[in-house]
């Protein structure tokens, strides 16, 4: 199946508005190593992007948006990968291993913050929490995402 996309020409797009939204993980990207800054040396990490469908949050007639983020690919404690994967499970972790690729459509709630650099508007993923007993969450508009690089 062929996907279309629209790339916007003009370099602007309406971001995601603010606040905390129900949401479903709808692609999980394995970026392979990526090279990120960290002091004055940087680090090579192995990255995986991880997009969510604000699916309360229509953008236009045929999407809802849509807000990605980057996380290293490791479940340490504190890691970002670990407290969105603990999220979409509504439980933790614990010592068990994880494949990413199960959390596809998975719903959590997603907390949006705007920041603002150089006249543009920014959405960036503040928190991201378990869904509140009882609340049931749409399905998602987007089509689920996979790519892993390993296997491509």
């Amino acid at each position: 199946m062929i996907h279309e996309y629209l790339i916007s020409t003009t370099g602007t797009s309406t971001p995601a508005p603010e606040g905390n939204h129900a949401a479903r993980l709808v692609c999980v990207i394995d970026l392979g190593v990526q090279i990120v800054p960290f002091g004055a040396k940087p680090q090579s990490k192995p990255q995986i992007l991880l997009t969510f469908e604000l699916v309360n949050e229509p953008k236009d007639d045929e999407r809802n948006f849509v807000i990605s983020k980057t996380v290293n690919a490791t479940c340490g404690k504190r890691s970002a990968l670990r407290e969105a994967a603990e999220a979409l499970l509504g439980n933790a972790l614990g010592d068990q291993s994880l494949n990413v690729y199960s959390l596809l459509g998975k719903a959590c709630m997603v907390e949006v913050a705007h920041t603002d650099k150089d006249g543009v508007t920014y959405a960036n993923i503040k928190t991201i929490s378990q869904i509140p007993k009882g609340m049931v969450v749409l399905e998602p508009l987007s089509p689920l995402l996979a790519y892993d690089t390993a296997r491509s």
